[in-house]
């Protein structure tokens, strides 16, 4: 049963909270501004959960992320386990990227961050960190070997030359990276059957029997990033498996993903064989896994398919963020075609030779403007923001959020005041409702953002982190745009910043939710 959430807000306000049923104290510690860099700092390894308390999957972590944290104690390795309150800590929550909920983090010191991976259950969690423990690559003998090669799902193993002391640190600083999904380690010689130095990928846990147990690169010399793409890419299947705990993987390889949507275990696993040929064939320039429609069916809606028609196929570039729905016409008709073994290999042919115009979800392109802000959807973005010689200024924002109600006066008078200026032919202050509309890669999630594209530099947009006061806005565009377009809003502000004082006085308390959106995947 998942806590209500009355429960969950005591858990997350409270240090110490007191289990009604156990009788025991958290040993999940609370962060805050004040003091997470202390608490981060004075521990060598903590997993760290940043969450909203109104999000269900926050509250139905509960449970198992107390007992992982009791657990872990009890090994009294060191490892602790802590949680952040974005609702309350937003500008440590934006700090660290967290961009949906929950957030989990591994953290070596406050600069040192890598996403966690693993279930998110307490033999999970528990086994995730344990291994997070041990040293980044362990030193085997033929002694040890035989058990190295079993501890863990995946395990890369090195065979080096004594001597070759350049492989070796390749080796190590590869590893670093991977220690969040792989257990390494380094052995002083041949396996017998390839040229040092080699790489070994063991599998002890595969989709199938039809996958080979192990992977081998022998490519030389060491490269660090070929060490990490082989890794990481050798750990997906043929035909893996989209879910809220391997969504982060299939990122992390930085391949395209093609995405079978069937409602059934039985109808993805026919689909899974259907397209086994071509994900065979085109194996490490495209992955290819299956996701249960029933559970992650909204998911399709994000790559431009329609929700509810099942099954289905689109492919995901995440280097780019571009979708490829295999459907009648990507941006007017979203009936998917019928999936066969020809079909698909065609398509996903002429995706890699850049063949397919990407899908974007648009709303559409309005007939006229009628305030000062420039209302910019998906089709139009290019013209509005991009191929244009102006400074432009656009906030992504959802019509939901909390704070990008609270923003939008103050931008409404930004655009007002820009619009009315010597520089109305120089800036333009623009929208775009980031629920409705595809916005260009790059662009970090949570609502309300701003990002100005200077005029000349358009390739090159820039993230204002500042806080939402006109006067620094106003400063951000003069400085960080080509024309200096400084204007002196104060006077203005100051009204209307007396004016959202006065009416949040005599208004009721507001329980609007942060900014902030939980990704379901």
């Amino acid at each position: 049963m998942r806590p209500n959430c009355f429960l969950y807000a005591l858990w997350a306000v409270l240090p110490a909270v007191v289990d009604a049923e156990n009788l025991m104290v958290s040993d999940v510690s609370v962060l805050t501004q004040a003091n997470f860099t202390e608490f981060i700092t004075s521990n060598d390894l903590v997993l760290t959960e940043f969450y909203a308390p109104w999000c269900q999957y926050c509250q139905a972590l509960i449970p198992d992320y107390e007992e992982a944290a009791t657990a872990l104690k009890r090994k009294n390795k060191g490892i602790r386990l802590a949680k952040v309150d974005c609702t309350t800590e937003e500008d440590l929550c934006k700090e660290y990227g967290v961009g949906g909920y929950p957030d989990l983090q591994v953290l070596r010191g406050p600069e040192n961050r890598t996403p966690y991976t693993g279930t998110r259950d307490v033999d999970g969690i528990v086994a995730f960190m344990m291994r997070q423990s041990l040293p980044v690559v362990s030193s085997l003998t033929m002694n040890n070997i035989t058990n190295f090669k079993s501890t863990d799902d995946y395990v890369l193993i090195a065979h080096i030359a004594i001597e070759d002391t350049a492989s070796k640190a390749v080796f190590e600083e590869a590893a670093e990276d991977l220690r969040h999904r792989i257990l390494c380690g380094i052995i002083y010689g041949s396996d017998g059957s390839s040229p040092l130095p080699s790489l070994v990928l063991h599998k002890n846990k595969r989709h199938d029997d039809r996958e080979e147990n192990q992977e081998k690169l022998t490519q030389q010399p060491f490269e660090t990033d070929t060490i990490k793409n082989f890794a990481l890419r050798a750990t997906i299947p043929l035909i893996g498996e989209i879910n809220s705990d391997t969504i982060g993987l299939y990122k992390e390889s930085k391949l395209p993903v093609g995405w079978i949507f069937g409602e059934t275990p039985e109808e993805r696993s026919r689909l899974g064989d259907i397209l086994r040929p071509v994900a065979g064939s085109q194996r490490g320039k495209i992955h290819f896994a299956s996701i249960d429609a029933a559970e992650y069916g909204a998911s399709a809606k994000d790559l431009n398919l329609e929700s509810g028609k099942f099954p289905a196929f689109a492919i995901l570039d995440f280097a780019t963020n571009k979708k490829f729905p295999f459907v009648v016409d990507p941006n007017k008709d979203k009936t998917p075609k019928e999936i066969t073994t020809d079909a698909i290999s065609e398509f996903v042919q002429d995706f890699l030779d850049g063949k397919i115009e990407p899908s974007i979800t648009s709303d559409p392109i309005p007939e006229k403007q009628d305030g000062f802000v420039t209302v910019v959807v998906g089709h139009s973005y290019q013209d509005v923001v991009v191929n244009n010689d102006k400074d432009v200024l656009i906030k992504i924002y959802a019509p939901w959020c909390g704070h990008s109600k609270r923003f939008a006066p103050k931008y409404d008078l930004l655009g007002a005041e820009y619009a009315a200026s010597n520089f109305t032919d120089k800036v333009t202050v623009a929208k775009i409702d980031g629920t409705t509309n595809d916005v260009p890669d790059g662009i970090p999630k949570g609502y309300p953002m701003l990002m100005l594209y200077p005029a000349g530099s358009k390739d090159a947009p820039i993230l204002y982190k500042g806080n939402r006061s006109l006067e620094d806005i106003v400063m951000f565009i003069s400085e960080k745009g080509k024309y200096g377009a400084s204007i002196d809003i104060r006077e203005k502000a100051r009204a209307l910043e007396e004016e959202a004082v006065t009416d949040a006085a005599s208004a009721s308390p507001s329980s609007e939710k942060s900014g902030q959106t939980h990704d379901e995947l």
